[in-house]
């Protein structure tokens, strides 16, 4: 189909002796030898692009993940490493400026191998606004508001993620 790109990646791994960092007594981490670890999933990504007029460029694109990584004497699934994971981008490049809308899911994950705590999966939104300051887009002068609902979460137990928050940047290609 014109205009749209799919991929679609099966994986499966067999790890023996895998170092992990994990939180320890009194919150430092240490690493932790998991004897033997199957890690398998699925990866796809959807990408769409249509020119609308002559500078004028929409773009959606779509990333999805589902990851098994389990102890494998125990087969459950090791913590921290969420099961799905989604995220997306819509831009809009009008001329030399592109604004852009992107969303990221993550699944619950769970803080204890027994599986007895987990960590609720969580929903973030970003904008953001940026400008091209050469024609080859060498160079783009941009603003960011991150977690724009200003959602609680935490990727690690008892370490709450900022709310909203605001990013200035400046890339350079060459």
């Amino acid at each position: 189909i014109k205009n749209i790109q799919f991929g679609l990646t099966f994986f499966y791994n067999q790890i023996e002796d895998m170092i992990r960092w994990l939180p320890g007594e009194g919150g430092i981490w240490r690493p932790v030898n998991e004897d033997k670890v199957e890690i398998y999933g699925i990866e796809s990504y959807l990408n769409w692009q249509k020119k609308l007029a002559k500078d004028q460029i929409l773009n959606l694109n779509l990333n999805y993940a589902y990851t098994i990584s389990e102890n494998a004497e125990t087969h459950r699934q090791l913590i921290y490493t969420p099961f799905q994971k989604i995220n997306g981008n819509i831009n809009y490049q009008i001329y030399r400026f592109t604004p852009s809308v992107q969303f990221l899911y993550s699944g619950k994950v769970y803080t204890r191998t027994d599986h007895s705590e987990e960590l609720s999966g969580y929903f973030l939104t970003n904008v953001g606004l940026s400008y091209a300051i050469d024609k080859q887009r060498n160079w783009q002068f941009g603003a960011k508001i991150n977690n724009l609902l200003n959602n609680e979460y935490q990727n690690v137990e008892d370490r709450w993620m900022p709310g909203n928050n605001y990013n200035l940047y400046l890339n350079i290609n060459f």
